[in-house]
């Protein structure tokens, strides 16, 4: 008998709903009803594949892209519909964008991933929400956020500095570390500070906090200073947020484009964090 596939439910790990991640908007700018006017199937082996009504007509995606179930699921809905306008609120692979000579071979995911968002966006709209690998493609990114009340912005190196374009009309001084990293574990062995101090009360600002090594060594080298956090991609890992708050953060901004699969976490940011919502359609200009 053949086996029937049924409704979402990701098999390995907690991805229990595609709605979460992927949001389909119509010309008229209302959101496409999962499971009326697009849904999942899910095979006995585990494999998804996407559904659309017939009539549906589809102007944007917003998607988060941080798993490759995801990543697939977007492939497949260009292959059925045709290209697609993309807002993509946190990319995949962004950060495994370097390879390295010596004893390992490593792909560029990075450039992988874009080229198939290329392919499922081509003559349309991309828009990438501060992309970790490459400012092509960046969406327009400006969270409210009173930058008066702070002395200088403090990067956690020269590259998030670059990241942070929303930042440099600001007027206030910039100071940088330089970061020392092992290339082969991505373990942060060191940082350096660059510049002098204009103050103590400081905003350290970066596109991704995953497990918040970086900003407990920024800390750990600011010991008298006020530090408020903000990052764009809040991931925060294992106990990143209870470790910053014992470092000494006093405020942490982040956004909402990391899609957590676990709901306890999810709580714990939502308790901690200052959140600014990117998932609205028209965001990011």
């Amino acid at each position: 008998m053949k086996s029937e596939p049924h409704w979402p439910n990701i098999g390995a790990g907690p991805w229990l709903d595609f709605s979460r991640y992927l949001r389909y908007y119509g010309k008229d700018g209302n959101r496409l009803q999962n499971d009326q006017d697009w849904g999942v199937y899910q095979f006995p082996d585990g494999q998804n594949q996407i559904w659309f009504s017939g009539d549906s007509e589809i102007e944007w995606l917003y998607v988060c892209l941080n798993h490759p179930a995801i990543t697939d699921l977007v492939w497949q809905a260009a292959a059925a519909i045709g290209p697609l306008n993309i807002f993509v609120t946190y990319l995949y692979g962004a950060r495994s964008d370097k390879t390295h000579s010596g004893d390992r071979r490593v792909p560029n995911v990075a450039h992988a991933i874009r080229e198939l968002l290329g392919r499922a966006s081509e003559g349309k709209e991309l828009k990438i929400l501060v992309p970790h690998d490459s400012q092509e493609n960046a969406a327009t990114y400006s969270p409210s956020l009173n930058l008066s009340a702070y002395d200088g912005i403090v990067y956690p190196d020269s590259s998030s500095r670059s990241r942070q374009p929303w930042l440099h009309s600001s007027g206030l001084p910039e100071i940088t570390f330089e970061k020392v990293r092992d290339q082969q574990t991505g373990q942060i062995t060191g940082l350096q500070l660059c510049d002098e101090l204009p103050g103590n009360h400081l905003l350290v600002a970066d596109d991704i906090c995953d497990g918040g090594a970086t900003f407990l060594k920024v800390a750990e080298l600011l010991p008298d200073c006020v530090l408020d956090l903000s990052v764009t991609h809040g991931v925060f890992s294992g106990r990143a947020l209870e470790n910053l708050t014992d470092a000494g953060y006093r405020e942490i901004f982040t956004t909402n484009s990391f899609v957590q699969p676990d709901v306890m976490r999810l709580l714990a940011i939502s308790s901690r964090c200052t959140i600014s919502e990117v998932w609205e359609p028209g965001y990011g200009g």
